[in-house]
């Protein structure tokens, strides 16, 4: 004779309200972050590299009675070695390329051409005085199908050699966009908004002196490398 089986005892959950409590807390803290999202003052606590790259911008900007100019943000120690052979064997890479492509030579050569009438750079003389080191940006062409036909010459300082780069010996400095919430809003104050923009804007910024090593590229438009 088979003995009753004891019946079963039901489950019993415990409901831990404190967890809910702190999931419900951080969805409203989230959602009130969310809606207040550039409407409160930013509070950024520069650290002492930033304070360092912005003193360096407001002693070094001047104008210079034909444009601005401004000093590169170094860090304070620099290990930027010379790396013209490099730059060397990366520019003969790019003139392989180029001539595999003939348009995109021919606008390539022409952006470099562009630059150099509009005064934007200024070819080196080997024979003057060249610094002991000098830092060669390697360069690329870019371009953009929403424009198409329009090359840029695109200068890569993220380039290392000897594991540094351009890139890596200055300063990041802070943020000084302006918040891009604030844009959005602002463009509804009003029922016509106005856009502008500078061309060339970065190429139109003189370098100092002492600076003027480390922005080297090389280039050979005729392409006979």
């Amino acid at each position: 004779m088979n003995a009753k089986k004891p019946p079963r005892q039901p489950f019993i959950y415990h409901v831990c309200w404190k967890d809910i409590e702190e999931q419900l807390d951080e969805l409203i803290q989230r959602f009130w972050k969310t809606e207040a999202e550039g409407t409160l003052p930013e509070q950024n606590e520069d650290s002492s590299l930033d304070q360092l790259a912005v003193q360096t911008m407001e002693n070094s900007i001047c104008h210079n009675g034909e444009t601005y100019q401004m000093g590169l943000p170094w860090k304070p120690v620099n290990k930027l070695l010379d790396n013209y052979i490099s730059a060397v064997r990366q520019l003969k890479s790019l003139q392989k390329r180029l001539k595999n492509d003939p348009d995109l030579n021919q606008k390539y050569n022409q952006t470099t051409q562009t630059e150099l009438d509009k005064n934007f750079v200024k070819p080196v003389e080997m024979q003057a005085p060249l610094p002991e080191s000098i830092w060669c940006l390697p360069h690329h062409p870019v371009t953009n199908p929403n424009t198409p036909g329009k090359v840029t010459r695109v200068a890569n300082a993220a380039s290392k050699f000897c594991g540094e780069s351009l890139k890596s010996s200055l300063l990041t400095g802070p943020n000084l966009l302006n918040n891009l919430v604030g844009i959005l809003l602002r463009f509804r104050e009003h029922p016509v908004a106005v856009l502008s923009d500078i061309e060339g804007m970065f190429m139109q910024i003189a370098v100092r002196q002492e600076d003027l090593s480390a922005l080297h590229f090389l280039c050979i438009i005729d392409n006979s490398i």
